[in-house]
């Protein structure tokens, strides 16, 4: 659609546009100084178990 009408290279214009309103809304709203540092735990349980259900999703899906 967008390609037949303007030729491939105005996806990448598009992708090009959404790139730079992103990082405008990113320093917009993300602080500019550094918050103090929590020490936290990694949940590998939590991420064994996304992993494999993504894994899952993925191989076991049907994308008819």
């Amino acid at each position: 659609m967008l390609s037949d009408k303007y030729g491939f290279q105005s996806i990448f214009i598009v992708i090009l546009a959404v790139v730079i309103f992103t990082l405008i809304c990113v320093m917009l709203v993300v602080p500019k100084e550094r918050s103090a540092v929590t020490a936290g735990k990694m949940d590998w349980w939590g991420s064994g178990v996304l992993s494999i259900g993504l894994i899952l999703l993925t191989y076991f899906v049907d994308s008819d």
